[in-house]
């Protein structure tokens, strides 16, 4: 748990607690990482018990509109709760010996800006945030504000988290964010800018075919979506491919391979091209890299074939375009 602790010594006239002992006035404002004061921050003011006594809850209490939250209290040691459900929770804490102001203020490890593919922000995107893929426990969980922004508070770290941002009218994405680089609630990770896409079946086919060929390629494997006067969405997409001494056959066989897992992987996809590139070998033996074969199929096409018992070697004969790169060796 993060604390920070600090001495107060400003002012030294104390108020008569209803106890009818001295007592110091605290004066905390609470601020958002924007610096700007937060209304209804719950705050809790504990005093920590000993060895063999628990920690004693002393009052419980909400910023005021100007974000500022007053209690009369005795000196001593204690321990200041401050939780807000769009910042998250921190602890502070705090020696009191005399009557203390302090300005406290959320500070975030993590913070995205969740916008469309025309840069406007998205408000109202939900956020879940997970610590272990694996185990799929949530850190917590949001929606972003008015500017599409979300931002979060962690009193523990863990080595990588898993973001998943949900939108009724966009596409579903998550980020991963590996090993980030702060220690302590004192330091915060760069921003984060998210961008979702129109849930539209064109968005769906370029991320089903990236998703796809992603494990290939440094780039965006798709270079083309178009949709036909009838209706039918037609991909050509683009991809790397670099075994050891790659010939037309085995070109042949890697399209043969993609073009079954784009049309059992995705539905809004009916016109699949594929252009292969990677190490290739020509007929004299001479290696080299460049493109090795451009292959596009129908969905009518492929739902005749028994992928499971196809000869790749007949692709020629079965794809609406095939085109190797003939230098290749046969």
């Amino acid at each position: 748990m993060d604390r920070r602790t600090f001495v107060a010594t400003i002012g030294s006239v104390g108020t008569v607690a209803l106890a009818g002992c001295l007592s110091d006035e605290l004066t905390l404002t609470i601020k958002n990482p924007q610096d700007s004061p937060i209304e209804n921050a719950e705050i809790s003011v504990i005093e920590e018990g000993g060895l063999f006594q628990g920690d004693e809850t002393i009052t419980t209490g909400y910023t005021d509109p100007s974000g500022i939250f007053s209690y009369d209290i005795d000196s001593g040691e204690y321990v200041i709760s401050v939780s807000h459900e769009d910042y998250g929770h921190f602890e502070e804490e705090i020696e009191i010996d005399a009557d203390t102001s302090k300005e406290l203020s959320f500070r975030y490890n993590i913070k995205l800006i969740v916008s469309d593919s025309d840069e406007n922000r998205i408000r109202n995107a939900d956020i879940d945030i997970v610590e272990d893929r694996l185990s799929g426990d949530d850190i917590i969980s949001g929606r972003t504000n008015e500017n599409g922004e979300f931002f979060r508070s962690f009193e523990s770290i863990a080595d990588n988290y898993e973001i998943s941002i949900n939108h009724d009218d966009y596409l579903a994405k998550t980020e991963t964010i590996v090993d980030p680089e702060f220690i302590s609630r004192d330091s915060q990770i760069s921003t984060s800018d998210v961008t979702l896409q129109e849930d539209n079946a064109e968005n769906r086919a370029r991320i089903e075919v990236e998703n796809i060929l992603e494990s290939e390629t440094d780039f965006d494997a798709v270079r083309e979506i178009n949709i036909e006067d009838n209706g039918n969405l037609e991909v050509e997409a683009k991809t790397d491919w670099f075994p050891f001494s790659a010939t037309e056959s085995r070109f042949a066989s890697k399209a043969a391979d993609i073009i079954e897992e784009i049309f059992s992987s995705s539905n809004h996809i009916d016109y699949f091209e594929v252009e292969i590139h990677g190490e290739t070998v020509d007929e004299y033996g001479n290696e080299g890299t460049g493109r090795g074969i451009t292959v596009g199929m129908s969905r009518e096409t492929a739902n005749q074939i028994n992928w499971d018992n196809y000869d790749s070697d007949n692709l020629e004969r079965h794809a609406d375009v095939y085109r190797p790169n003939y230098f290749l060796l046969s």
